[in-house]
């Protein structure tokens, strides 16, 4: 084998390696979509489907779990029972109609609510049938956003409390990794997956803190990317991988046909 031609032939292997990486660069990404080219232009925010109650409080929903208790009686909502009933309020779970059972009163209509109309809506009712001036709070108890990519702990997060916004939920899920793409962020809502407002955020500008678009609502997917050397980086190793027995006898063949000169 002449030497120039297995040197030639080692380096556009190499080339081969890294060209093919660099194709494939966003290939591990996830949520791909045909709008992502245009993040690329984002100053701070860029919105695709845009809902017109993107800013709106969370209505409540059919199979929603709610947490109803009377903070005015420590007996509760039937006036009976004992004070230690208040440290765990009860659950109750709307039916497909967005009906909820409460105790005495029967059923009680709360889908599409705010957790505040639903607040008066009972409280009304449990005035005129039963309590003497309630005060009902409502807590809607299956909030929760999943974030995946390059955070420290992935996974669902169940939110607490409303209002709860895109940088306190990376600062519960750890923080972002060395390798995060901090201008791509995206998050993903919608009850219609294949209809969704896809919300791409630049965190780098400090403008993007501002909008309202950056306050989760239930069943968002927040998703983080790679930096493009990252995946880069990933694909090189990945080809070294599967090509590394070939470059070693190549290497081999080199160092016979060199000492045997």
């Amino acid at each position: 084998m002449n030497i120039n031609k297995a040197q030639l032939l080692f380096s556009l292997l190499i080339l081969m390696v890294f060209a093919s990486s660099c194709g494939s660069r966003h290939s591990n990404d996830l949520f791909q979509s045909v709008y992502d080219k245009f993040a690329d232009t984002a100053k701070s925010i860029y919105v695709v489907n845009a809902s017109s109650d993107s800013y709106s409080e969370y209505r409540i929903k059919p199979f929603d779990l709610l947490s109803i208790k009377n903070i005015q009686n420590p007996l509760g909502l039937t006036n009976s029972g004992t004070p230690n009933d208040i440290k765990s309020a009860p659950l109750f779970r709307t039916d497909k109609e967005g009906v909820i059972q409460l105790p005495v009163v029967g059923a009680i209509e709360v889908k599409g609510l705010t957790v505040s109309e639903a607040n008066k809506k009972i409280t009304k009712i449990y005035a005129e049938r039963l309590l003497k001036d309630p005060i009902i709070e409502v807590t809607v108890i299956n909030y929760k956003v999943t974030i995946l990519g390059d955070v420290l702990k992935q996974g669902n997060y169940e939110l607490e409390r409303e209002n709860v916004d895109l940088i306190e939920m990376i600062g519960e899920s750890g923080g972002l990794l060395p390798s995060a793409n901090a201008g791509k962020v995206k998050i993903i809502r919608g009850e219609s997956r294949d209809k969704s407002e896809i919300i791409f955020v630049n965190l780098k500008d400090i403008n993007s803190l501002s909008s309202d678009k950056l306050i989760l609502h239930n069943n968002d997917i927040v998703y983080i990317p790679s930096k493009g050397i990252y995946n880069t980086n990933e694909s090189i190793k990945n080809y070294t991988n599967l090509f590394q027995p070939a470059i070693l006898l190549l290497n081999a063949a080199i160092l016979v046909y060199t000492l045997s000169r």
